[in-house]
């Protein structure tokens, strides 16, 4: 049985940094194969608390940075899915319109109209959603805004206002500021060309295909013991196997390889023909 691989830095040469170390087994130790350019840049958007906008092709391990974060940082994870047509109210707040008919009903009468409705728009009536939860949050999280080229420029602009000063405004209630703090990780897949004043916001990490090494690294930490009959050989890695008629054409993410993996790892162990 082959010796697992184990994943180290590498690129751009030279030790690593204790911080920039400390943030690359912190990853490693939650499961995620990061490089010396990912665990720097994360380490960069700790130390500034500056939102972290990661692009790459889909499957590359963009949202895997933001669950391994909270699971090494012990924080938790907020997750905001854009999609198209997204808006306010479906990822800020609402108002529990139930509540405030109750309220209404069960008020005496000659209750004040100005006074019933500093009631009834009061933060005990809002429903929080992951945006302003993770604003009025006490404890620290990580929260993370996932394929946001997928929403509509409208939204993109709203988020402005999230991203650099860290604070909404509700009409009814004014400007909340955050009380602790977020981790913020933005992902996009490129499918639309995102503003530049939101890229100025945010740290900038591009993701590309990982190579072999990093593919069997990956294989190794997510079907351990599956991968090793073939493990040794680089060449066998998924970089390669996307050139493969068999390999699924409409994604060459790596999210495919550990099923690969497994295939060919199985098939390694079967005997051939002629053994028969």
């Amino acid at each position: 049985m082959g010796k697992p691989v184990k994943p180290r830095a590498r690129r751009m040469g030279g030790r690593m940094r204790a911080e920039i170390q400390s943030v690359f087994d912190g990853l490693a130790g939650t499961g995620y194969v990061a490089d010396r350019v990912i665990a720097t840049t994360v380490h960069l958007a700790l130390t500034l608390e500056k939102p972290l906008l990661v692009e790459g092709a889909a499957g590359v391990g963009k949202t895997e940075i933001a669950k391994a974060l909270a699971a090494w940082l012990g924080l938790e994870l907020i997750r905001l899915q854009c999609y198209e047509g997204l808006d306010v109210y479906t990822s800020l707040y609402e108002w529990n319109y139930q509540k405030q008919l109750l309220r209404i009903r069960i008020e005496p009468e000659g209750t004040g109209v100005e006074r019933l409705e500093d009631t009834i728009y009061g933060p005990d009536y809002l429903l929080e959603r992951p945006l302003l939860r993770a604003i009025r949050s006490e404890e620290r999280v990580v929260l993370l805004i996932d394929e946001v080229d997928r929403a509509d420029e409208e939204f993109e602009a709203f988020l402005l206002e999230v991203l650099s000063d860290f604070q909404v405004t509700i009409p009814e209630l004014g400007t909340l500021a955050a009380r602790s703090r977020p981790v913020v990780v933005l992902t996009s897949n490129g499918t639309r060309e995102l503003s530049d004043a939101l890229r100025r916001r945010c740290l900038y990490l591009w993701i590309d295909y990982p190579d072999a090494e990093k593919e069997l690294a990956i294989l190794h930490r997510r079907a351990p013991g599956r991968a090793t009959p073939w493990g040794s050989c680089s060449g066998c890695a998924a970089p390669g196997w996307r050139s493969h008629p068999a390999w699924p054409r409409r994604s060459t993410s790596r999210r495919h390889s550990r099923p690969w993996g497994r295939r060919r790892s199985m098939r390694a162990w079967q005997p051939t023909r002629s053994a028969r």
